[in-house]
Parts: C-alpha cells; structure tokens; sequence
C-alpha cells in the first residue's frame, strides 16, 4: 500500500493567520430553518481547532444551485447562525455581491479589511460565489 507524503491542519503553524477552509454546508433547510445540521456539526472539530490555535478561520461553502443569480433562498445566514450557537463565538456571513466581483478594485487601504477577521479566533462565513464569463 502506498503511503502519502500530506499534510493536514495541525501540521501547519496557523496563529494569526488567516484560514480559508471549504466546508459543506449546503444544508437541507425548510422555510429558512435548518432541518439537520449534521455537515456543520462534522466540520466543528477543525474549526475548534484552528480557532484554539489563534487562526483567523474564514469558512466558504455554497448554498443549493443559484444558476447565477443572487436568490435569498441560497443564504448562508441561517448557517452562520448554527455556528454562533453550536461555538459560542459570534459568525457572520459576508454580504452578497450585488455585481460581478471580477471588475472589483482591490482595497486602498489595510483599514478595508473585515472588522471580525481582526482578532484571532475569530470567524466569517463566506457564500463561494462563480463570477460570470
């Protein structure tokens, strides 16, 4: 049997440094309630992990197939909100684009960043978004 040369999170020294981690939270939701959270609740051991080693954690995920357009049934909000409960920190979700974020000019300034990826430990739910060709 071979034997793989990979490393995983605790191999990685991630104190105050921000992570990106891509999770499966497309959860099944009715009427804007999460009806089983199991796939949040899978990925809370390495998010505990890196949030306890001082890693500002971003996580991205997607919601159900949009097709390209921006639907409020497609929210990671209600996500967001299980993983304040379920860690005890307050998550956010970031906002929706409303335009193609391709054209978008980078910020002028370090003062542009998100105000909760400041502190380590700190998280931030991002929607995975595909920009239009």
């Amino acid at each position: 049997m071979a034997t793989y040369n990979k490393k995983n999170v605790e191999d990685i020294d991630v104190a105050g440094k921000r992570v990106l981690v891509r999770c499966d939270f497309n959860v099944p939701q009715k009427d804007g309630v999460i009806t089983s959270d199991k796939r949040i609740v899978e990925a809370l051991p390495t998010i505990k992990y890196l949030m306890g080693q001082g890693a500002k954690v971003i996580l991205c995920s997607h919601m159900g197939k949009p097709k390209g357009e921006v639907n409020p049934k497609y929210s990671l909000r209600a996500v967001a909100a299980r993983l304040t409960e379920l860690l005890g920190v307050k998550s956010r979700s970031a906002p929706t684009p409303s335009v193609p974020t391709r054209r978008r000019k980078p910020p002028r300034s370090k003062t542009a960043k998100s105000s909760c990826l400041r502190t380590p430990g700190s998280i931030r739910v991002k929607r995975r978004t595909t920009i239009p060709s």
